[in-house]
């Protein structure tokens, strides 16, 4: 027996059919038909209709009959093709190409932090105070009932796109840090956070009024 990739499985029986066939020729290898048997199996199917798709095929040129690059005009095999590593394009693609700029000629990188529209100061490189721990951050969790204070979604149904599940992030309402107040703290999703880091002034407001509601 043989596995998908065509090598033989070792340890494998054969049934007794297939057993009893071993070392047996075909019947029908190295015989052909007759003169006898072919003229009557012609007589047979003298008059049998033929299914309408043969009938029209009957005289019909194939399309790709003595095709060449230059007659054919349907396949395009001048037009010009995308870049593939190893591939040469066409000669038309090069005449094509003739005085035009590249896109990328005056292309200096990408912008400078500073000049970034959601760039503040490098507040996202500042550190944590000691007393931020995963047991300070649980019971944030755990005041807020394990749900996510803008969403109502609930801690056990979050998920990444990778069907991972992962817990609240703790989220400092002022942006600071080093103020750990647990008046300071909210328990937000990762889709909530995200939103947090555009028009921060709102966000600010928004998350105190709901703190100061618990």
């Amino acid at each position: 027996m043989r596995d998908k990739k065509g090598r033989f499985v070792k340890g494998y029986r054969a049934s007794p059919k297939t057993e009893f066939k071993k070392g047996l020729v075909p019947w029908i290898k190295n015989k052909t038909h007759s003169k006898e048997a072919k003229s009557k199996i012609s007589a047979l199917h003298k008059g049998k209709r033929r299914s309408p798709r043969t009938e029209f095929k009957k005289g019909n040129i194939p399309w790709n009959k003595n095709l060449t690059k230059k007659t054919d005009k349907r396949l395009n095999y001048d037009r010009p093709t995308t870049f593939k590593k190893g591939r040469k394009q066409s000669k038309k693609w090069y005449e094509l190409m003739k005085g035009r700029t590249p896109w990328n000629k005056n292309l200096t990188g990408w912008l400078p932090k500073e000049r970034h529209g959601n760039w503040h100061n490098g507040k996202s490189f500042e550190l944590y105070g000691l007393e931020f721990n995963d047991k300070f951050k649980e019971q944030i969790r755990k005041r807020d009932g394990y749900k996510c204070q803008e969403c109502c979604e609930f801690q056990g149904k979050l998920c990444d796109s990778k069907g991972r599940k992962y817990k609240l992030i703790v989220h400092h309402i002022d942006f600071n840090k080093k103020n750990n107040d647990s008046n300071n703290l909210i328990s937000v999703c990762r889709q909530c956070h995200t939103k947090t880091q555009y028009n921060r002034l709102f966000w600010v407001e928004h998350f105190q009024a709901k703190i100061s509601k618990l």
